[in-house]
């Protein structure tokens, strides 16, 4: 379930044409951070999953 999500996050990042270092400058994390976070090789915590929501402009529910 965890890699559907990633999945979706990483489609919807490209198709709203997010770069990793636009979307790391409105999380506050380095980019190293956020590749691990869409690589499924750190944890993905609700609350980043939130924030990651935010930052895409998208509910977390279509994640």
């Amino acid at each position: 379930m965890e890699e559907e999500v990633l999945k979706r996050i990483q489609n919807i990042r490209k198709n709203k044409g997010f770069t990793y270092e636009n979307l790391t400058n409105d999380l506050n994390i380095s980019t190293a951070a956020y590749r691990k976070i869409e690589l499924n090789k750190t944890k993905l915590t609700l609350e980043r999953l939130s924030q990651i929501a935010e930052a895409l402009e998208t509910k977390v529910e279509d994640l």
